[in-house]
């Protein structure tokens, strides 16, 4: 299964709106274009890879405000955690070919960066060391979500 993005959407959504949302059913919306005005945004390959800007179109549709970045750095990441800000961040491997979303919700001095892993059936937090996470985070151009947790959401 290839839904790591809309799990991970489906995780900030009920988190800060109090939903109960499902991955799974948000994965098969996602497969269909959204046309914002006359544009086309294509939020995945159907049944496959998510885009960054798809997790955006999603989550602003349900009225919260998000942003996507590439050739972001970690301090912007430290920066979100700081300003109780969220970042879904994207890493991977180039060989095999794989991508995976992660919610960070944390971080250790020790530990590293703390995530919710949306593959996991459980919300727990797994860790990942800074160097081994800035080497799978740079192979997908340092991409991260940013969601504010702080806000009133206005559903559209």
């Amino acid at each position: 299964m290839n839904d790591c993005g809309p799990f991970a959407t489906a995780i900030i959504l009920n988190a800060i709106l109090d939903l109960n949302l499902h991955g799974g059913s948000l994965a098969l919306d996602m497969n269909h274009i959204r046309w914002r005005g006359l544009l086309p945004v294509f939020r995945r390959i159907p049944k496959w890879a998510t885009f960054p800007w798809g997790v955006v179109d999603v989550i602003k549709e349900y009225g919260l405000p998000a942003s996507w970045k590439c050739c972001g750095r970690i301090s912007n990441l430290f920066t979100n955690l700081l300003e109780d800000k969220i970042s879904i961040v994207i890493v991977g491997e180039w060989k095999p070919l794989w991508a995976h979303y992660l919610v960070l919700v944390e971080y250790h001095p020790e530990k590293g960066f703390g995530f919710i892993d949306p593959a996991l059936p459980a919300a727990k937090v797994t860790w990942k060391e800074l160097g081994e996470f800035h080497r799978l985070w740079k192979n997908y151009g340092n991409m991260f979500i940013t969601v504010p947790a702080t806000i009133t959401p206005k559903r559209v």
